[in-house]
């Protein structure tokens, strides 16, 4: 499958202000901030691994790319055609119907300590 927002998603998080890379900076920033000590780590908060979570994973990511600001944004950048966000969607609904669909979404953080 092509992962219908793989490709886009970081673009869309800059042209937004975010830094959709952020996350392998985030022991630096705690030490820069004067903690002694940091620590980071990566949590698989959502997962989709049958079918029905496979369907409702896939119906959330085609209506973000539905999502007429995110169109607007994405055609006026060319990053995409209106065909090719149309193929998109229509590839992410068709893999949340298959079998062998599973799907996780990490979060990284970062704990810091002061000296006592």
């Amino acid at each position: 499958m092509r992962w219908a927002m793989a490709e886009l998603a970081p673009k869309i998080i800059a042209a937004n202000g975010g830094s959709p890379f952020y996350s392998g900076n985030l022991r630096h920033l705690l030490l820069e901030a004067g903690f002694a000590q940091t620590e980071g780590f990566a949590i698989a908060a959502e997962h989709y691994g049958t079918l029905e979570e496979t369907r409702r994973y896939a119906a959330v990511v085609a209506r973000m790319m539905a999502n007429p600001d995110m169109v607007r944004l994405v055609l006026a950048q060319e990053w995409a055609t209106a065909d090719e966000i149309a193929a998109r969607r229509a590839d992410v609904l068709a893999w949340g119907e298959r079998p062998d669909a599973f799907a996780a979404v990490m979060y990284c953080a970062a704990l810091g300590w002061v000296e006592e």
